[in-house]
């Protein structure tokens, strides 16, 4: 626990004493909720990562008859007809945030990647687009377009223009 922490903690519980010997639950009710939040607020991190990131997976939800789905986010190959076989064949499996992320790539000869990115790198990592600096991609800080990535980046910009 840090100093602000303990402070807090301090203060809250004050609080919480001095409300309650006043007769007010309710400032009462609050300095001890929040007391408990500074207490568990590592376990309350992670349970809000994990709420997070199962938001942003779904696709179907349904909330009373309220019903949400959201689409799929890869490239029909039927858009791109002028493109080689190959290519056809990576953009059906590519999401276009995918494919953003690699011309990223491809404008420079090492790309150090943020950790929020290193997910969707996986992806191009395991069709062979990029490789990395490290055993792993989540201990990688470098990583490079592969010869496949850079045929592809460049067919999709010389077919698109």
């Amino acid at each position: 626990m840090t100093f602000k922490d303990i402070l807090a903690i301090v203060i809250l519980i004050s609080f919480a004493a001095y409300s309650t010997w006043k007769g007010m639950q309710t400032v009462a009710s609050v300095a001890i909720a929040g007391f408990i939040l500074i207490i568990y607020k590592s376990q309350i991190l992670i349970l809000r990562n994990l709420i997070m990131n199962l938001v942003k997976s779904t696709k179907q939800a349904k909330i009373g008859s309220f019903e949400l789905q959201i689409g799929d986010k890869t490239i029909e190959s039927s858009r791109f007809q002028n493109f080689s076989t190959l290519t056809q064949i990576f953009l059906t499996t590519m999401s276009t945030e995918e494919i953003g992320v690699l011309a990223e790539i491809a404008k420079t000869d090492k790309f150090e990647p943020k950790e929020a990115l290193k997910i969707k790198l996986r992806a191009l990592r395991d069709k062979g687009l990029i490789n990395h600096n490290n055993t792993s991609m989540e201990n990688a800080n470098e990583v490079w377009i592969t010869e496949t990535g850079r045929n592809l980046i460049n067919e999709i910009l010389n077919v698109t223009r």
